[in-house]
């Protein structure tokens, strides 16, 4: 269903000085039917990098009117859009309809339709909150590449050598179980608590919440959020490792891991492979 909007005149924008930007037009964004977004799109089409520029409020791509020409020298490409209900783009008369996910949405929808690829973020006021979230998603498909390759890479490499003899105490093994499973990435697995807090940090700003005691809170609880993951995490996984390493040493003997073989390496490789392809479903 369309949404109702305002359409400000391209007369009222003839007399703007020091912005010979033409503007482009892209009125078929998913999700957005009836509006049409406004936005400057310059330099080579098929450069390596993007400056993608977000402006705050209450302005818009005229903010940039100074560094549009900069980056594009550089040999990037610049794009500078508005968003909906600033500038050159249509205005919803429905105040309800502008929250921090219709905004972030649109701005999904554009980068997607226009393929943007190597992107360097140039943010001012909230537009800064916007493009912090876009990792969130674009993300996705970069990780999950990392986590298929390794897992290929894993699974193709030559194995690694089966040692006749082993010498280690119960705290050497613990170490070592420690340090190898961290260098694996489990690490990894406090990002997306860490990526979540900085996604509710944002939609406080955004959401405009102008009580200071709030936002105090707000700013003060996200990186503790982020630090109690981390170090539960820790814990936890030094817990996990050290009961582990006991039973093999104190139960098991450490003759088992000289007879038996497991090949954990394939284990692995299929877990990466796995998780990364599940990545790209989630």
């Amino acid at each position: 269903m369309p949404i109702e909007s305002l359409r400000t005149p391209d007369a009222a924008f003839a007399s703007v000085p020091d912005f010979p930007y033409a503007p482009r037009y892209a009125d078929d964004l998913p999700g957005f039917a009836g509006l049409r977004m406004a936005y400057v799109d310059d330099g080579p089409p098929d450069a390596d990098r993007v400056f993608l520029c977000l402006h705050g409020d209450p302005t818009w791509s005229f903010l940039y009117r100074t560094m549009l020409e900069v980056f594009r020298a550089s040999g990037a490409r610049v794009v500078a859009p508005d968003f909906f209900g600033f500038g050159r783009s249509d205005k919803p008369v429905d105040d309800g309809v502008y929250t921090f996910g219709f905004h972030r949405d649109s701005l999904l929808r554009l980068i997607e339709r226009l393929d943007l690829r190597g992107i360097t973020l140039v943010c001012q006021d909230w537009g800064g909150a916007l493009g912090m979230t876009l990792p969130l998603v674009i993300i996705r498909y970069f990780v999950a590449a990392v986590l298929v390759g390794m897992g290929i890479y894993c699974l193709v490499r030559h194995q690694h050598p089966r040692w006749v003899r082993m010498q280690v105490g119960f705290r050497d093994l613990t170490t070592w179980s420690f340090l190898m499973a961290s260098a694996h990435g489990a690490g990894l697995m406090v990002v997306p608590v860490l990526l979540g807090s900085n996604a509710v940090a944002a939609q406080d700003r955004m959401a405009g919440h102008n009580i200071a005691r709030h936002n105090h809170v707000s700013s003060i609880a996200s990186p503790l959020a982020g630090m109690l993951a981390t170090g539960v995490h820790t814990l936890a996984y030094l817990a996990v490792t050290g009961l582990l390493a006991w039973v093999v040493y104190r139960k098991l003997g450490l003759a088992l891991l000289r007879k038996a073989w497991v090949n954990f390496d394939l284990v692995w490789a299929v877990a990466l492979v796995a998780t990364g392809l599940v990545t790209l479903l989630i």
